[in-house]
């Protein structure tokens, strides 16, 4: 039996396990993932500085009033 690709995906992604949840229904731990919390928000607090240090940039300071972004409301 031959098995096709969904187009635009690769052999790799198409394997990935996906899980489809409701908002509200996920699960606070995940059972595929031993980290606790704690050192997933390290990771990404050590990752944010590395990317920032790659760059050559410093990690930009200022008050959260300040910080910079936009809100992006849908069409009607």
């Amino acid at each position: 039996m031959v098995h096709e690709q969904p187009r635009g995906t690769s052999r790799r992604t198409s394997e990935l396990p996906i899980r489809k949840l409701r908002l509200g229904e996920e699960e606070l731990v995940d059972p595929r993932d031993a980290s606790t919390v704690d050192e997933r928000v390290a990771l990404v607090r050590q990752l944010t500085r590395e990317a920032w240090a790659t760059a050559g940039l410093e990690i930009p300071s200022y008050a959260r009033g300040e910080t910079p972004g936009r809100v992006i409301r849908p069409a009607r």
